[in-house]
């Protein structure tokens, strides 16, 4: 057997192997299992992310200005290095500050989508993908253009949990990360089909005004899809797909984004340490045999 079909059939039987573990019912049961957790609080108590947690609210919280703070460069300056230390982002202190000057400059309209009650529509969910999060050139010739997009979600999600909805402690957007992006891909969350299958066996017994909203989120995203000629793929890099999807799971499972979210980054960091140790193992296994 030749070298290259020996790594295709490799390749085939880890696709296997990961079809036969990364089911839905798998996914169902792994996340009522960590919300069961966290409502009986058994999980393990972090005290960096309380410590972030406390900070983080005070200062989103703290009111003594007589104006949008938003508009503010000294405030988005201030907020934003404090989001990306504590949301382990790991931009340059460059790349927050661009980031921090673009998001003054639309000050405004962030402030008036957070103090939104309702979910996003259109038109919010376009500013977020079009104007808040575009490429980001900078005066340094060595230094690649970048997307703050991650990092939006992550400023308007906190926001929003700690300040414009802290009745409910949760936010009204969902956040955009790589552990997030690994569950949506493992368990197939990104393929329509998988998608509806989630949905049909998420759902115990729905009431009829949540069958609604699902429904119209359903539509939302179907809309959206065939307006802009997208296959069966959900990009998660576009907000408007990813906030659609994300709203369909929550609806379905029965949870808030913020839960959503907490369960998701758990679930993706489970995933993402196994996988560096599956490759850790493979890399010693190759220099064994090269010594």
């Amino acid at each position: 057997m030749t070298e290259n079909k020996s790594k295709n059939l490799k390749n085939e039987n880890t696709k296997e192997q990961q079809a036969k573990i990364y089911t839905i019912d798998t996914l169902i049961s792994k996340i009522k299992v960590i919300q069961k957790d966290k409502n009986g609080e058994k999980q393990k108590k972090n005290a960096r992310y309380d410590a972030d947690d406390i900070m983080l609210k005070k200062y989103i919280t703290n009111d003594d200005t007589p104006y949008n703070k938003f508009k503010n460069k000294e405030y988005m300056y201030h907020i934003c290095t404090i989001l990306n230390s504590c949301c382990s982002t790991r931009m340059g202190a460059h790349r927050v500050y661009a980031t921090a000057l673009a998001f003054s400059d639309q000050g405004d309209t962030i402030k008036e989508m957070l103090e939104k009650e309702s979910s996003l529509d259109d038109k919010d969910l376009e500013f977020i993908q079009n104007t808040l999060c575009p490429k980001i050139s900078l005066k340094d010739k060595d230094s690649k253009d970048f997307r703050s997009y991650s990092f939006a979600t992550k400023f308007l999600a906190f926001h929003s949990r700690y300040k414009y909805n802290s009745k409910n402690n949760c936010s009204l957007f969902p956040i955009y990360d790589s552990q997030v992006s690994t569950v949506i891909k493992k368990y197939g969350l990104n393929k329509i089909d998988t998608l509806e299958e989630f949905i049909i066996k998420s759902q115990n017994k729905i009431e009829q005004e949540r069958q609604k909203i699902l429904e119209k989120e359903k539509n939302d995203l179907d809309n959206y899809r065939t307006k802009h000629n997208l296959k069966r793929t959900i990009h998660l890099d576009e907000y408007p797909q990813f906030y659609r999807l994300m709203s369909i799971i929550s609806i379905a499972t029965e949870l808030n984004l913020t839960d959503l979210d907490h369960i998701f980054w758990t679930l993706g960091d489970e995933i993402q340490k196994e996988e560096q140790k599956e490759k850790s193992e493979s890399e010693n296994k190759k220099q064994k045999i090269k010594s």
